[in-house]
């Protein structure tokens, strides 16, 4: 009996050591199954990203197969705002020059056009004399050129500079850098100048730091002169040179006066439109920049009836050679058009 007991005894420790082991092996199979699918997912994911990157970055003119936009971390950012330059202060006081025989004049610019091509015929459709900025090498730029050029909406250059933020912050494909030599700063502009030719002038995507450099305005205005091109600084720092060169070489210029969306929205949008109307009501003419956002989109869908009985909307340029007329004591013609009514104020979101 004790014999057969103990072989009853080793049988069941085999059977127990069999399963255990084949428990053993389908854990560990199993583990290793899971890992490896967990591996080959995180490189799926991290191919897939790579390739949105590079298609971007090594084709930023092909446009997608579906769609009218490209995906938002694909897009250059918008212009930057420092706080302690760009920024209208509070108080700030207009300028006292009144025009009380004129109907003023206001240039609205839609800077940062060219990766959302259904943005930016939302506001060529509001049907009124908007400035559109396009950026070199973007993918919907020859579209937004023809059906702009269909309305007769005023097409400029949003070259891209470096900015002060640089290289934290990419100003996107063009731009031009400080450490380009010369050479290679001009053959950077001229590609920007010749990926959109029916431009009529030009102005800064962000550029703090180029603007305030004078060999580089330099060589950019001198450039801008030969072609016939007018520059408008959108004045992302007080530290701009700009005004200078321009005088110096002789080219037609403005600046800009009015930011409109640096905060995107509404309420603020609907308090920067007050203020630029306010100053053309003032000074007789104003420039204002605003970008492709549903918040100003909305505003100037929503205000335009009132901005148009009193001010006239007009070309960047319009503003540019009335301003240069003036300074040189050329009297511009006396509208007949009636005097603006006083602003009734905001428009509630």
């Amino acid at each position: 009996m004790a014999t057969i007991a103990g072989k009853d005894d080793s049988l069941s420790g085999k059977l127990k050591r069999s399963k255990f082991r084949r428990t053993a092996i389908l854990l560990f199979i199993g583990t290793w199954t899971v890992l490896l699918l967990l591996v080959a997912v995180s490189v799926l994911f991290l191919l897939g990203i790579k390739w949105q990157h590079v298609s971007f970055k090594t084709h930023p003119g092909e446009t997608l197969k579906n769609g009218d936009r490209l995906p938002s971390d694909a897009i250059p950012p918008f212009e930057i705002f420092p706080e302690d330059e760009a920024l209208e202060k509070e108080g700030v006081p207009f300028p006292e020059v009144h025009t009380p025989d004129r109907i003023p004049k206001v240039a609205i610019i839609i800077d940062d056009l060219g990766y959302d091509r259904q943005q930016a015929q939302a506001f060529i459709d509001l049907g009124v004399a908007l400035t559109l900025s396009v950026l070199p090498h973007s993918p919907f730029q020859k579209e937004i050129v023809r059906s702009a050029s269909l309305t007769g909406n005023e097409i400029i250059l949003h070259l891209p500079m470096e900015p002060g933020e640089y290289p934290k912050i990419d100003p996107g494909p063009g731009a031009l850098l400080m450490d380009m030599t010369p050479e290679a700063f001009v053959q950077q502009l001229f590609a920007d100048l010749e990926a959109i030719p029916s431009i009529k002038g030009v102005n800064n995507h962000m550029g703090s730091r180029i603007t305030s450099d004078r060999d580089r305005m330099t060589i950019l205005f001198s450039i801008l002169k030969e072609r016939g091109l007018f520059f408008i600084d959108s004045r992302t720092t007080p530290r701009s040179v700009a005004g200078d060169i321009a005088r110096a070489e002789n080219l037609d210029f403005a600046q800009r006066d009015v930011f409109l969306d640096h905060v995107p929205k509404t309420a603020f949008v609907e308090k920067q439109i007050d203020r630029l109307l306010e100053y053309a009501r003032r000074k007789g003419t104003a420039i204002g920049i605003a970008h492709p956002n549903k918040a100003t989109y909305r505003v100037l869908q929503a205000r335009l009836p009132q901005i148009v009985e009193g001010v006239t909307l007009v070309p960047v340029s319009s503003v540019l050679y009335q301003r240069q007329a003036e300074d040189n004591g050329i009297k511009m013609p006396v509208s007949t058009l009636p005097m603006p009514r006083p602003d009734p104020g905001p428009i509630s979101p």
